[in-house]
């Protein structure tokens, strides 16, 4: 499997993936119901970005998350 466009080898740890991502590792590991923004996940948004943003962040948590 693959971060991105990373393989998952590339990146073994959270710590590996956040300077694959150039991002601190609290951005990846801290986020909770409730308070997790969509486009903070996204660091560098690839083109095409859709005009109706909402669309894009459901989408995103559909597909990363559950209903529990």
């Amino acid at each position: 499997y693959a971060w991105g466009r990373k393989s998952a080898r590339e990146a073994t740890t959270l710590h590996d993936l956040a300077a694959t991502l150039s991002v601190v590792p609290e951005h990846i590991s801290l986020c909770a119901e409730g308070e997790f923004d969509p486009w903070r996940a996204v660091t560098v948004r690839q083109p095409p970005v859709p005009p109706d943003g909402y669309r894009f962040a459901i989408a995103l948590g559909l597909a990363i998350g559950e209903i529990r």
